[in-house]
């Protein structure tokens, strides 16, 4: 399972998402690390539109769920193209 998925929107801010603790104990698999046959989706969101929440669902269908990677309760942001 990826330990952590970087994401980017459209203003070119970058956010790394972290696993939840919640996730189930078959946890999807990379075997590739290509990502080949995973399927993402951005579950909750915030009051800007900022998701709180991706699913990602491997090849199999084995589903983890990943949160914002947070300090001091404020989301990283990576990086901006900007």
């Amino acid at each position: 399972m990826p330990q952590a998925i970087e994401a980017t929107d459209g203003a070119g801010r970058v956010a790394v998402y972290v696993p939840i603790t919640d996730t189930p104990p078959a946890r999807p698999q990379d075997p590739g690390l290509d990502g080949a046959g995973w399927i993402f989706r951005t579950a909750e969101h915030d009051v800007d539109g900022v998701p709180q929440v991706i699913e990602a669902t491997d090849a199999d269908g084995v589903m983890a769920r990943y949160v914002p990677l947070r300090i001091g309760g404020n989301i990283v942001i990576m990086r901006s193209s900007g």
